[in-house]
């Protein structure tokens, strides 16, 4: 379930061997999770500008909806 949607941020900790990071929005006092299948195929790297939803899954904040801007 998406909780919050239109947020912008900057992605940080790119892992190009698990291709998954973080994204630097303060959401509940935490970065979100930037899960593979949201990260595969768009070239990310640490300082890329993002627009993203945010989902919660297993009380964790994951992003959905990634684009680059």
């Amino acid at each position: 379930m998406i909780v919050e949607s239109g947020k912008e941020g900057k992605v940080v900790d790119y892992d190009e061997d698990r291709n998954d990071a973080y994204i630097d929005y303060k959401h509940l006092g935490r970065q979100v999770y930037l899960p593979f299948e949201q990260a595969n195929g768009k070239d990310l790297e640490d300082g890329n500008k993002v627009t993203f939803d945010i989902e919660m899954k297993d009380d964790e904040p994951h992003a959905t909806n990634v684009k680059r801007k």
